[in-house]
């Protein structure tokens, strides 16, 4: 029987790896240059492929140790170092790095970076079953809890309704959507010890946002400095409508609260098209998934003071908070609907403009997707 597997080629299976993989020279006159950078390292290194080939090796990595530079500068051969600090005091990251001579080609090496992260409660998408429920086990107990009060919650908001007038009709039917969507968001978090797929849909990023601002603008009336910068031109998302309005609600309601203490309060939204884009995993549930563009990118930004440096790599971790009285839950649950859609998240700091980021990334919606879902 004749087989009648493809075999893609290097390039296509460098740029699938999600772990960062450059090639530098070491040929006199280019010394250390970066010849060659997968996808992978746009995201690592939070700049385009452009500001990283044809870049000084040294120059890219920033790294801690005169010792390990003296060894890639010293040994033509193979090395392997671990934790090896990279990056500012503010950007610090540690790494295993391996260095490798290309076979044929004395005057290259590859080389693959490996972060490590901080030890404490690390959970990745590849967890495994006790990973998996010290993420999402506290939520789901918790979700019997609070279905008691919602019950009671939209039973009042029924009575108001009946006898509000027009305006305030609209606040109790907002009232009674949002308990709707987080008692099936419960009923979910129950059984989140196993992957919940997504179901997913084209999505118009701008309905939702306006539905999550409206949300929060009720329960946040101190909070009058709102920006909109939307590119109207967006191409619709390949997404959880459900899971992505939960995401953005989180996000938007954590900026609100870290702004709070603020003379001037102060949220801003913004979508764009990323050409260079985010990569998408190749472990999600969409068959979809490999080598995939993430360009449609939300950012959320506050003028709050940011994160301490100190739980900065913990952040996305349950029970990690920088709230007096968070539980820690929420940007591990939205980190969790994020890797499940195949999307990506990020913290960014811009101590210039003194604004706290979170940036979200997703594919665009594909006519075969649309037509094969509907």
């Amino acid at each position: 029987m004749k087989d009648d597997i493809s075999i893609p080629s290097a390039d296509l299976i460098l740029s699938s790896l999600m772990s960062p993989i450059l090639v530098i020279s070491t040929k006199k006159g280019t010394e250390y240059k970066i010849i060659f950078a997968n996808e992978a390292c746009e995201i690592f290194f939070d700049r385009s492929l452009k500001k990283i080939i044809k870049h000084d090796f040294f120059d890219i990595m920033n790294i801690n140790s005169d010792h390990f530079i003296n060894m890639i500068k010293s040994n033509p051969g193979s090395i392997f170092a671990q934790d090896i600090e990279i990056g500012s005091k503010e950007t610090k990251k540690t790494v295993n790095l391996r260095v490798q001579p290309i076979s044929g080609h004395e005057q290259l090496s590859i080389i693959s970076i490996e972060e490590k992260y901080h030890p404490r409660g690390y959970i990745s998408s590849h967890a495994n079953m006790d990973g998996a429920l010290v993420e999402v086990g506290a939520p789901a107990i918790l979700s019997h809890e609070i279905k008691n009060p919602l019950s009671s919650i939209r039973g009042a908001a029924q009575l108001m309704g009946r006898k509000a007038d027009a305006k305030n009709g609209k606040l109790s039917n907002l009232i009674i959507g949002e308990v709707d969507r987080i008692s099936t968001l419960l009923n979910q978090m129950q059984d989140l010890g196993q992957t919940q797929k997504p179901n997913f849909q084209a999505v118009n990023i701008h309905i939702l946002l306006d539905r999550a601002l409206q949300t929060i603008g009720i329960a946040n009336q101190h909070l009058k400095n709102i920006k909109l910068y939307f590119d109207p031109s967006l191409p619709d998302i390949w997404a959880d409508p459900d899971h992505l309005m939960q995401i953005l609600i989180n996000l938007m309601q954590n900026a609100a609260d870290a702004c709070g203490a603020e003379e001037l309060p102060s949220l801003i939204i913004r979508t764009k098209f990323v050409l260079s884009g985010e990569i998408k995993d190749n472990h999600i549930t969409n068959k979809y998934a490999s080598v995939r563009k993430l360009p449609v990118e939300i950012s959320i930004e506050d003028n709050g003071p940011g994160i301490d440096n100190e739980i900065l790599s913990e952040v996305f971790n349950p029970f990690v908070s920088t709230k007096k009285e968070g539980q820690g839950l929420g940007l591990a649950i939205v980190r969790k609907l994020v890797r499940q859609m195949g999307a990506r998240i990020r913290y960014e700091r811009d101590e210039i403009g003194n604004m706290t980021k979170f940036i979200l990334n997703f594919p665009i919606s594909l006519p075969h997707e649309q037509e094969e879902h509907s």
